[in-house]
Formats: C-alpha cells, structure tokens, sequence
C-alpha cells in the first residue's frame, strides 16, 4: 500500500514540478462513483454508481483552457476524449464510420492536450477519500480549483465487521 501511495505522490510531483507557480492554471477534478465495503473481508459493498461522463467532459473542458487538470477518476469509468465513443465504435473505427471526422478531430485535441493531464484511478471510498487528501496537500502551494462531487454514504471503518453476517444465523429473541 506504501509503494502505490509513493507512485501517485511521485507521479503528481513529477507533474507539477515543470509548471510556473505564479502562472500555471490546475483543476482537481474527481470523477465516477464509489465503492463502500460492508465488511473488512469484502464479499459485499454499496455502489455508488456514476458513469464519470460530467467529470470527464469538465476535464476536456479545461484542458481546451489551457488549465493542467489533476484526474481522480473511478477505475473503469469515463475518461476525457474517449467519453465521446462507446467501445464498439472504437475499435470499428474506419474514414467510412459515421463519427470518422469527429474521431479524428478528438483524438487531435488529445494529443494536444494529454501532457497537462493527470489521471489518478480509485476504487473504494477509503481510497477516494485518501487520494483527495493527499493530492490536495500535494497541490496546496499551487493554485487549486477542487471539483468534488462526495459519495452520500460513508460506513466508519470501526464499525465494520471482518465477515459477512447472514441473516439465517440471526435468531430473534
């Protein structure tokens, strides 16, 4: 878990260090749902589903305004430029596809914009919640603007059991 918390850290100072403090724009922008496990030996969580569409289109749109954007993102969700095609029309994509002359237009925007831009992926709730924080101390001395949209559900990790109860085993008194 230390050596995944260094790499993000390392990967975020690294990002950061070639930009001017005084004139470089960043945008923190989180993105996608949650997962909330119901016990330590996880067998179930609550999802808090989001598709990351908002988050991902928000990134594109600074990015377009020459901001570096710091991407905390839900793995397997939406992602900035590709949001705009489902898989399919990816990898079917040919200069006879309908939606050719708006891929080729947004892959140029990608490669024009991809060194300002910054993903970081989570899954869980502990791990969102301990990416912002740490992303934020990372950035504090730089100008920040933080979009963050948190989960409505947070499960304290005192209280959450080792296994899963089932509900056989309860006997009512």
């Amino acid at each position: 878990m230390e050596e995944a918390k260094t790499s993000h850290i390392d990967r975020i100072e690294a990002f950061l260090s070639g930009l001017e403090k005084d004139s470089s724009k960043i945008a923190f922008i989180t993105s996608g749902g949650t997962s909330v496990p119901l016990e330590k030996n996880v067998v179930r969580s609550i999802e808090n589903f989001s598709t990351g569409k908002r988050g991902s289109l928000l990134a594109e749109y600074f990015l377009k305004n020459e901001y570096h954007v710091v991407f905390l993102t839900r793995s397997g969700t939406l992602q900035p430029f590709t949001n705009h095609f489902s898989k399919e029309d990816l990898f079917c994509m040919s200069e006879e596809h309908e939606k050719y002359e708006k891929f080729t237009q947004i892959k140029e925007d990608f490669a024009k914009h991809k060194e300002r831009l910054l993903t970081i992926e989570y899954v869980t709730i502990s791990e969102y919640l301990e990416k912002i924080e740490e992303i934020s101390r990372t950035i504090s001395e730089q100008t920040l603007l933080s979009i963050i949209r948190c989960t409505k559900f947070f499960k304290n990790s005192c209280i959450i059991l080792n296994h899963c109860l089932f509900s056989q085993n309860y006997k009512a008194k």
